[in-house]
């Protein structure tokens, strides 16, 4: 009987840290440097709220260089053209 219920997905760390990733990625692939500086904060917000110690690392990173992550945006270049 018990197999015929539908389990919930489970919130693993590992879920947690894979949707952040690919939201990360998905922020990087906006070309609006005023967008993703909206998004990247909330982005570092949400990271902050949860309790995965290595993406509040990342999340820290980020925030430190946020003013050059948004000058790639803002020249138009991507980091392997430079």
């Amino acid at each position: 009987m018990e197999e015929m219920i539908p389990r919930k997905p489970e919130r693993t760390d590992q879920t947690l840290a894979y949707r952040m990733k690919e939201s990360i990625r998905q922020i990087l692939s906006t070309s609006s440097a005023e967008e993703v500086e909206n998004l990247l904060r909330e982005w570092i917000g949400w990271v902050h709220k949860e309790r995965l110690e290595p993406m509040k690392r990342v999340a820290r990173l980020i925030g430190r260089s946020m003013f050059g992550i948004l000058n790639i945006f803002r020249l138009k270049r991507s980091p392997t053209k430079v």
